[in-house]
Order: C-alpha cells, then structure tokens, then sequence
C-alpha cells in the first residue's frame, strides 16, 4: 500500500470513529434535555398547586371570617328588636 492510500485509510477510520463519537455524544446530551425538561415543568405544575392550594385556602378562610361577621350583624339586629 502507498503511503497516500495508507493516510487516506487513517483519515477515514479517523473520521467515522469521530462521527460516532458524535452522535453518540449528542444522543445523550439531547436526552438529558429531555429530561431536563421533564423536571422543569413537574417543578412548574407542582409550584402551580401549591399556589393553588394558598389561594383556595385564603378563599375558605375570608368566606368563614365574611360569614362569622355576618352572623354578628344579624344576632346584633335580633336583639335590638
């Protein structure tokens, strides 16, 4: 074989084994995005209920101060009849 033939052969070998390592790199990198991704949005809809829960609970807790307010104005018209 020619030194020129051998080079060629190399530089082949050479570029498929980079090519390889490549994709493959990239396969685990666009995997662990993914991933990534995966966590950020259970992250998100976990903060979302959280948030959710605050707002129902302030809700459940104005609506019993509203009410218990009320019952005080209706038992302090009841005895000034």
């Amino acid at each position: 074989m020619s030194k020129a033939s051998k080079a060629a052969f190399i530089s082949a070998c050479v570029f498929t084994v980079g090519s390889m390592a490549y994709v493959h790199y990239r396969q685990f990198e666009d995997r662990y995005l993914l991933h990534q991704g995966v966590v950020r949005d259970t992250e998100t809809q976990h903060r979302r209920q959280m948030a959710n829960q605050h707002s129902l609970q302030t809700q459940i807790d104005i609506t019993r101060r509203l009410k218990d307010q009320q019952q005080k104005v209706q038992d302090g018209t009841k005895d000034s009849i």
